[in-house]
């Protein structure tokens, strides 16, 4: 990822601070009522992610995957058919296999200094952007057009980066 997105991710020495927190992270994700994720009576699943290094460990099956998927899903970073063929095939397979009508995901992340919500849910294919203002302790709605472009973040399977790696 260092060498495919130079800028974003290879720091100077010259940076102060290097334990502040970055211009963008997410904070946490929540899914609830997935096929196979989400559905049990203590509620929807829900990771909270450190600013710093967050990391999904686990065996086969654990839901790794899953994570990675419905963050790709809910900000919308759907990978080129043309360039990453197998990963866009995993995406749709994901999308047609977890994804059911009652499903709902969750994001909150910072943003250069801001607070902000996405949340989609698939009854009615709705993607709704909201930001915290502090001030009222509430959050509230914000266009939600282009998420994706409005928000460059990469969302990376450990798939996709092994076919990054392979065709330089």
């Amino acid at each position: 990822i260092a060498l495919h997105d130079h800028s974003f991710c290879v720091k100077s020495e010259a940076e102060t601070n290097p334990n502040h927190d970055p211009d963008f992270y997410v904070r946490n994700v929540s899914i609830s009522n997935l096929r196979c994720c989400g559905r049990g009576p203590s509620g929807p699943l829900t990771l909270n992610f450190s600013p710093h290094l967050s990391s999904l460990i686990g065996g086969r099956g654990t839901g790794k995957s899953t994570v990675i998927e419905c963050l790709r899903h809910v900000f919308k970073q759907e990978p080129n058919r043309d360039e990453l063929p197998m990963v866009y095939e995993r995406m749709q397979k994901f999308n047609e296999g977890m994804i059911v009508p009652e499903s709902k995901i969750s994001a909150e992340f910072a943003f250069h200094g801001s607070l902000f919500r996405v949340q989609r849910s698939e009854e009615g294919n709705s993607t709704v952007l909201e930001e915290y203002a502090s001030s009222t302790n509430s959050w509230n709605v914000v266009d939600s057009r282009d998420i994706g472009g409005r928000f460059q973040i990469g969302v990376y399977s450990q798939k996709q980066l092994f076919e990054l790696a392979s065709d330089p």
